[in-house]
């Protein structure tokens, strides 16, 4: 009987195929629920908590030693999941979260532990959103708040602007959108006096391309690296070549380990023109440049840059974690200009 079903080959297959997508979408399902079961279940029991607290007007002591209780009997009924910390978590998921958890039910619990311990609540929203849009896991999330990525991106923003971001995340319309000031290579975990050159800074980077990735933000595909130009019979090299495909546009960057130079800014409206020209397909928009560099002197730059191509850009790179405290004076004086 079996080989005869197994002779019916791509019906078989076809059949096969439709139980296999059927049985994943239903762990999907299952997975949703449970998280969906699983918040509201913590909200409720943090909300009934901080009630009997407010209730019994209980002091810090007093809110100490009745987790320890809660987490003594529960455990001993219903086994492990309710010790002293996590009920702590609960409290404080519906402290932070008491108008309602409905846009959190994408995330896990573990996201949600570390969205609550965002004390600024423009921080918390500009997490939060990129988590939900760019469904980023828990690593990916812990790797951009360290890096301060919300304030990295809003040091140098007005208060109409911040707020902006804060709401709605990162929004990727023009080419600025696309390219920071400083990229923060951290992920690296080497000192600047390592690299020997570019061609170690840019196997180094393909080796932690996931996390470059992560740097570069959403949108970015590879394309290639040291991607060969071939102009009147002499071959040229782009370090790193991706596509963005929300702006779809190529996106060249070249790699410099120290301060970047006048030239180094010809070539690569070079190579904008060689993809504008030779490499665009009739829907591409036109190719945005980046300069990746050490040092990067502003003035010489916009000497330049003066007349070039407008989505060539200069920018530059730091192997460590940017300065949190400095970046939280700028974000909140422009808060309180505005």
């Amino acid at each position: 009987m079996e080989n005869l079903i197994k002779s019916k080959n791509k019906e078989y297959e076809k059949l096969l195929y439709r139980i296999e997508q059927r049985i994943s979408k239903g762990k999907k399902e299952i997975a949703s629920a449970l998280i969906k079961s699983m918040l509201g279940t913590y909200w409720d029991m943090g909300q009934y908590i901080v009630e009997y607290e407010q209730d019994g007007q209980a002091h810090a002591e007093y809110g100490e030693q009745l987790l320890k209780s809660l987490s003594k009997d529960l455990t001993l009924r219903y086994g492990k999941g309710y010790s002293v910390p996590n009920l702590y978590n609960m409290r404080q998921f519906y402290q932070v979260y008491n108008n309602g958890y409905e846009e959190l039910l994408s995330l896990t619990w573990s996201h949600v532990c570390i969205l609550m311990r965002i004390d600024n609540p423009l921080e918390r929203e500009f997490y939060q959103r990129q988590c939900i849009e760019e469904k980023w896991d828990v690593t990916s999330l812990k790797r951009q708040k360290k890096s301060a990525l919300f304030l990295r991106l809003a040091a140098n923003k007005d208060k109409n602007e911040i707020l902006k971001l804060a709401k709605n995340g990162i929004s990727i319309e023009k080419p600025e959108d696309v390219v920071k000031d400083v990229y923060t290579l951290d992920f690296l975990n080497i000192s600047s006096d390592s690299l020997k050159d570019e061609s170690d800074l840019e196997a180094r980077l393909m080796k932690q391309l996931g996390y470059f990735f992560l740097e570069l933000g959403k949108g970015f595909t590879f394309v290639g690296e040291q991607y060969p130009l071939r102009i009147n019979n002499k071959t040229y090299k782009c370090d790193l070549v991706f596509y963005h495909r929300i702006l779809k546009c190529f996106f060249l960057v070249d790699l410099k380990i120290d301060e970047v130079e006048h030239r180094d800014i010809g070539q690569m409206n070079m190579y904008m023109g060689y993809f504008a020209e030779e490499i665009n397909e009739p829907d591409d928009n036109p190719p945005i440049g980046l300069i990746l560099a050490r040092e990067k002197d502003e003035l010489m730059v916009k000497y330049a840059t003066y007349g070039m191509d407008t989505n060539l850009f200069v920018s530059k790179y730091e192997l460590y974690l940017p300065d949190e405290a400095e970046l939280r004076k700028l974000v909140e004086g422009a808060l309180e200009e505005g």
